[in-house]
């Protein structure tokens, strides 16, 4: 895993409200990547599957685990306008390998600004070359 630690920092707190409402538009970000019509079936699975993330370590509030959920570039920037003056400190992404430069870009200010404590890109499709930015 690719994992970039920076300084901490919070604000407001991610409720499981709030974690469902990113889901939801993480899976809109994941059907336009994929060219696919959103589903309610298929919302439902990719709910179940960030539940399912979030439920495996329920102490730990202050993450946000995404692994393996087929996301793709436009992800980076739901995440930024997301999460920005959350209490999310931790971001796991890794297993998304469509995610690719884009998501590094996106979340740079994220991690330049303190608020992402550790972030992890394993597998992710990160070239070498934005990889030092990020660390």
């Amino acid at each position: 895993d690719c994992e970039v630690a920076t300084m901490p920092s919070s604000d407001r707190q991610v409720t499981p409200e709030t974690r469902t409402a990113i889901a939801r538009e993480l899976y809109a970000a994941r059907c336009r990547d994929k060219g696919d019509a959103p589903s309610a079936l298929g919302s439902k699975h990719f709910l179940n599957s960030v539940a399912k993330q979030a439920s495996q370590r329920p102490g730990d509030s202050h993450a946000l685990r995404l692994r393996s959920l087929q996301l793709g570039p436009r992800t980076g920037v739901v995440l930024m306008r997301s999460l920005a003056g959350t209490d999310i400190e931790l971001l796991d992404l890794s297993d998304n390998p469509g995610l690719g430069d884009a998501v590094g870009v996106a979340l740079l200010p994220l991690i330049v600004s303190g608020q992402l404590t550790s972030i992890r890109l394993g597998a992710c499709g990160l070239r070498g070359s934005l990889v030092p930015a990020l660390v």
